[in-house]
């Protein structure tokens, strides 16, 4: 029916063959020509022209009669691809507007919780605590805000034979709420649970992602597993606690661009920060905020790549980042967009086509309704 054709077009899109997607997405709507799911995976396994207008008149009819906030962003995708941003933003606006009304969030929350990692991770005595830290070199943490460039950096590292694909993992983040044993009966919440660590907890956490990550590893081959989950950043005083050889390297993209490509995407109710533009704004000042103590904190430690280095110059971009790991350059580096593997995250398209400028600047194309993110541009815009 026509859901199971969906289900084998999202494969397909995830595993970068979007011809067989765009197959079984017609096949599924030659079933159900208002099928949401496969009008959107076709809006997401191509760029439109022109020419596609009467699909994006299609889309918006649907969305209209089914109140439906995905294809209201697909709608605006497609007119973005079009260049025709008036229509895309009043698309992207309806959508969020559609999102947000099942999420609730409270921005003072979030400065909380950061303000409460920095004098937390203050508070920790990390010279008592190094000895419990595994000597392993094996993860590579890629993180940062959302949409920051995330997804492309891990396809290029990728390509490296030597480096084994992770993805957006969970491990992390659910080892520094609840400890390697979430059963123990702990009453602590992150970060306060901090103030409890000791060195046998530490190395049991450790052990504990080691473990978990294995399972992406090709004896005799892979000497590096990527870990690209963005919100990472929340963790890295307690990952270095625990890897104190692991890298870590922190993307960067222009602000607005970040927090306007963030908008544009429909997120799940794990970011309801990203369906509101003055939400938004306050989430990245204080992820930058964070980003800022950690820095200060391992100065020298944290490989920053900017997202325009990436795409201007991605040859000598990803040269300095494996240098940075310890990896010398491999010749199969020069076609990263190849490199085999799902790609999980929004960004499964852009990955798979050669670096290209296109992302670079776009807030400029709706800077009329953007004047909380060019607020962010004022206070330090990295490029």
């Amino acid at each position: 029916d026509s859901g199971v054709r969906v289900i084998l077009g999202d494969i397909s899109r995830f595993e970068g063959d979007f011809a067989a997607a765009v197959v079984h997405y017609e096949a599924a709507l030659n079933r159900d020509p208002s099928c949401v799911g496969a009008l959107h995976g076709i809006a997401h396994s191509r760029r439109f022209a022109e020419t596609d207008l009467p699909f994006a008149h299609r889309l918006s009819e649907v969305a209209r009669r089914r109140g439906s906030a995905l294809l209201r962003f697909a709608e605006g995708k497609v007119y973005d691809d079009m260049q025709r941003y008036d229509e895309a933003f009043a698309a992207f606006k309806e959508a969020n507007r559609l999102r947000s009304r099942s999420l609730s969030h409270d921005p003072a929350a979030f400065t909380r919780l950061v303000d409460a990692l920095m004098a937390g991770f203050d508070a920790i005595d990390v010279g008592r605590l190094a000895a419990g830290g595994n000597t392993s070199s094996r993860p590579v943490f890629i993180l940062g805000a959302p949409r920051s460039g995330t997804s492309l950096l891990e396809q290029m590292l990728v390509a490296h034979p030597a480096v084994a694909r992770g993805g957006e993992l969970a491990i992390l983040g659910k080892l520094a709420r609840q400890g390697s044993t979430p059963s123990g009966g702990t009453t602590l919440t992150y970060p306060e649970r901090m103030a409890s660590l000791t060195e046998a907890t530490i190395s049991a956490e450790a052990a504990s992602y080691l473990a978990q990550t294995e399972i992406y590893c090709t004896p005799g081959q892979t000497r590096h597993v990527t870990d690209k989950m963005p919100t990472n950043f929340l963790h890295v005083g307690y990952l270095w606690l625990l890897l104190p050889r692991a890298t870590v390297i922190h993307c960067q993209r222009h602000p607005a661009d970040t927090c306007l490509s963030m908008y544009f995407q429909s997120f799940s109710a794990s970011h309801p920060f990203a369906f509101d533009l003055g939400h938004l704004a306050t989430w990245y000042r204080d992820y930058r905020r964070l980003m800022q103590y950690w820095e200060a904190r391992f100065p020298g430690r944290i490989c920053a790549v900017h997202y325009r280095d990436a795409v201007n110059a991605p040859r000598e971009t990803l040269s300095r980042v494996l240098t940075h790991i310890g990896l010398d350059w491999d010749p199969a580096c020069d076609n990263f967009h190849l490199a085999a593997g799902p790609v999980l995250s929004a960004s499964h398209w852009q990955v798979r086509q050669p670096v290209y400028a296109r992302s670079l600047d776009r807030w400029r194309n709706y800077q009329k309704y953007i004047p909380q993110l060019l607020a962010l541009v004022e206070d330090d815009a990295p490029g």
